[in-house]
């Protein structure tokens, strides 16, 4: 489960936030994830919410997260 946040949530903000270094208008831009599956499984928010809140201290970041209704 580690290795899934890691890979799809930290690796891809990571990634978002380099490419923002080289599109000069969406530089300052918010970025973020949205879950559509609402068959996700509820153990995962949990680590996903986690990572986001140490990502947006550690990047100075504003990311956005939604799950589905």
């Amino acid at each position: 489960m580690d290795i899934w946040v890691e890979k799809q949530v930290d690796r891809k903000i990571r990634r978002y936030i380099e490419a923002q270094r080289h599109i000069k208008v969406y530089e300052n831009a918010p970025l973020g994830l949205c879950f559509t599956d609402p068959g996700l499984p509820s153990w995962l928010r949990g680590p996903v919410e986690q990572r986001i809140r140490e990502l947006r201290v550690e990047l100075s970041a504003d990311i956005r997260l939604e799950w589905p209704s």
